[in-house]
């Protein structure tokens, strides 16, 4: 068991898991001139598709076979906004197995405000590694729902994460979090409202 106290303290199964990727594709502008060199060899891109209530992270090099509405423009230090008009519908989310390929910078407001959802699958290949905010990135999900009560976080890698405030911030029917020992604060200087309003929360 292993306890985080931000705001205050709540206990955290301890669930070990390891997802490898052979190529690496960044969510942010690169300033590496080498960057190019992670796709030499495929075609594939990182993109998001919202269709029927569920939104879905993808990398691969079919975007031009996908029927939903596509969000291919997404190498920015936040790309929520492009899907929030949709908030309000999506009762699902599942990162593709593909996705444990991308490196995003941010995941700040990802998941902000998804009151209807329902799941999450494939959390698992969400690479969190170089993620510097994590800010409200589940923030009020499943507030209508009530159906997240649980999120599995035990692939998170957040040893780079500095903003962490607003996470979980209105998930009131949360009571568990999964986390590994990939799970870091050190380097966290803003947690405000991290965890506001988590009444169920036990662990």
């Amino acid at each position: 068991m292993k306890r985080l106290t931000l705001g205050f303290t709540f206990t955290a199964i301890m669930l070990f898991t390891n997802v490898t990727a052979n190529k690496i594709f960044s969510l942010a502008p690169s300033t590496n001139p080498t960057h190019k060199e992670f796709l030499d060899d495929t075609d594939s891109i990182a993109y998001v598709e919202y269709s029927d209530g569920t939104l879905t992270f993808h990398y691969d090099n079919n975007i031009e076979s996908r029927t939903g509405i596509v969000y291919s423009d997404i190498a920015l230090s936040s790309s929520s906004d492009k899907w929030e008009a949709y908030k309000n519908e999506i009762t699902k989310v599942i990162i593709d197995s593909s996705f444990a390929q991308v490196l995003p910078t941010t995941t700040s407001n990802w998941f902000n405000g998804f009151k209807n959802l329902e799941s999450i699958e494939g959390l698992q290949y969400l690479n969190t590694r170089n993620v510097t905010t994590m800010y409200g990135m589940f923030n009020g999900v499943g507030m209508s729902s009530k159906k997240i009560t649980s999120l599995d976080l035990s692939n998170f890698d957040t040893g780079n994460v500095i903003n962490m405030s607003y996470m979980f911030n209105s998930c009131k029917y949360l009571q568990t979090v999964l986390i590994s020992d990939t799970w870091s604060t050190e380097k966290v200087s803003s947690s405000s409202n991290m965890f506001y309003m988590c009444n169920k929360l036990v662990g």
